[in-house]
């Protein structure tokens, strides 16, 4: 994986490619990011994403909970009870 460490730094052991998943948050909604490409460590499991990735989900996550704060709105101002958005999987391809 180009871009990304192939030796981990806190061990010094040859990272491994694997897909992780990434927990964000934002005013309260959680969106985890399953299949994420990274470069691991065997050895103390530290993760290293290419910034190229990085940014690309960070945009996608901030897209979906603009999305969703929207959508709380739209219904916070309905006579029903808004729905609750706190948690979203997203799964890359």
């Amino acid at each position: 994986m180009k871009g990304v460490k192939r030796v981990c730094s806190e061990c010094g052991v040859e990272n491994e490619p694997r897909e992780v998943t990434l927990h964000l948050e934002r005013n309260g909604i959680q969106v985890e990011v399953v299949g994420v490409p990274a470069m691991v460590c065997p050895c103390c499991g530290q993760e290293y994403i290419a910034a190229p990735v990085s940014r690309e989900v960070l945009k996608v996550a901030e897209q979906l909970a603009e999305g969703l704060e929207a959508t709380r709105s739209m219904f916070a101002r309905a006579p029903a009870e808004p729905p609750s958005f706190r948690h979203i999987v997203l799964a890359l391809a």
